[in-house]
């Protein structure tokens, strides 16, 4: 059972991380286009 849930969380742990990782990113380069364009 230990294992199945294990196996589950992993990659739902990955995608999260990834969505927000890639949120950020986003963020920022919206905030540097609007600096650069000034």
């Amino acid at each position: 059972m230990t294992n199945i849930l294990l196996a589950f969380s992993i990659p739902v742990i990955l995608l999260t991380g990834a969505l927000i990782w890639s949120y950020f990113i986003e963020k920022e380069s919206r905030q540097a286009k609007k600096k650069n364009k000034k």
